[in-house]
């Protein structure tokens, strides 16, 4: 029986680990385009959820907020960045409701059921804003995809057409007009390329990765060569220290490195300092980036890594001309995910810095996941 001052907030605190479980078992078996998620993506925020519902029977509402936009901030927004379908999203909800009313009805005293409404009530409020948050998004990224690349891939498009219009005309200065052509078609092969893995990460469900035993420094050191022969006026530093090698797509993760480094190049400046470490746990392999500049806003940090979240959005400097749909980051976030890693972000004392945190251990290769 549950006997304290507050039997349903602790019950939720102290069975969190029990009741996360349980709904993880219970999504694996009954919602398919979850199933082959890794555990820390499956759950992702519950934890945090489950303690905002105690604070909210307890009354405290600031930390019950805290909770609740780790729902809305986190599951909602990283169920749409992996193509799960709304209804999929409201099934998971009404799994994880079922299962808190059966634990705690069956323990629960007649003098808690109360506090069993008023967790319902929280609950409701949370899956709300939840819902609403997302279906916002979803409708959102929908019309900025259509508008920013109608746009963008006018600009070097234009700039071919032209081109090739003074060759036709025979323009004595081929060799530069060529030039001209070469780097309009490149944008738009880079433009191109984003798009698709846009489409594989949000709406065929996540970015690809086939991980085998690799070197995380010797990818890194291969992404900074290639950025310093693409900018030699600006100076990147490589920092390695530790046992590094671990499971890695080499090429997806050479690429989540150059996006980060493309970013830095661009909105940060003077030296940029690229870090790989082995974790002090010895279970993670750490790689940072880090530029200087204007100190970026704690709202804006909380959006860096949407889809179409462009430079002029992220940075201070809206006058600054930026290149590119602004799927770099996104792209970085979702072949983290497709690795079992986390991406973060902090801006302080005039420099930014974005980490990726890999699992040494490889986990189950994580595909493409059904919409449903």
């Amino acid at each position: 029986m549950l006997a304290s001052v507050n039997p349903v907030s602790d019950f939720l605190r102290r069975e969190v680990v029990r009741l996360t479980s349980q709904w993880e078992a219970d999504a694996r078996a009954t919602l398919p385009p979850l199933a082959s998620m890794t555990r820390p993506m499956l759950i992702d925020h519950l934890p945090e959820l489950l303690d905002g519902l105690a604070a909210y029977v307890e009354g405290d509402a600031n930390r019950a907020d805290r909770g609740f936009d780790a729902l809305l901030l986190g599951h909602a927004l990283q169920r749409l960045g992996y193509g799960v379908a709304l209804e999929t999203l409201i099934k998971e909800y009404t799994s994880l409701r079922a299962i808190l009313l059966r634990e705690l009805l069956a323990v629960a005293t007649p003098e808690a059921r109360e506090l069993l409404v008023r967790m319902n009530e929280g609950l409701d409020l949370a899956i709300g804003r939840a819902l609403r948050y997302y279906a916002d998004r979803r409708d959102l990224i929908r019309e900025r995809f259509i508008s920013i690349l109608g746009h963008d891939l006018r600009g070097p498009l234009s700039t071919i057409v032209m081109s090739a219009e003074l060759l036709r005309a025979g323009s004595p200065d081929r060799t530069a007009i060529a030039d001209r052509v070469t780097r309009a078609s490149e944008r738009m092969r880079r433009m191109i390329d984003d798009v698709l893995d846009f489409a594989r990460g949000h709406l065929g469900g996540g970015i690809p990765a086939n991980p085998r035993l690799d070197d995380l420094g010797e990818i890194c050191r291969l992404a900074v060569d290639e950025a310093r022969g693409a900018t030699p006026e600006r100076e990147i530093q490589l920092v390695t220290s530790g046992d590094l090698k671990g499971p890695f797509d080499r090429e997806r993760v050479a690429q989540a490195i150059a996006n980060l480094l493309s970013n830095a190049l661009e909105h940060g400046t003077g030296a940029i300092e690229v870090r790989v470490e082995e974790a002090a746990d010895k279970h993670h392999l750490v790689c940072s980036v880090t530029s200087q500049g204007p100190e970026i806003p704690d709202d804006t940090l909380r959006h860096m890594f949407d889809p179409f979240a462009r430079g002029h959005d992220k940075t201070p400097d809206r006058r600054k001309k930026r290149n590119g749909l602004g799927l770099g980051l996104y792209i970085v976030y979702q072949i983290a995910l497709a690795h079992g890693a986390t991406c973060g972000v902090t801006s302080s004392n005039g420099s930014t810095t974005f980490t990726i945190r890999f699992p040494r251990l490889p986990g189950p290769p994580r595909q493409a996941i059904a919409q449903g």
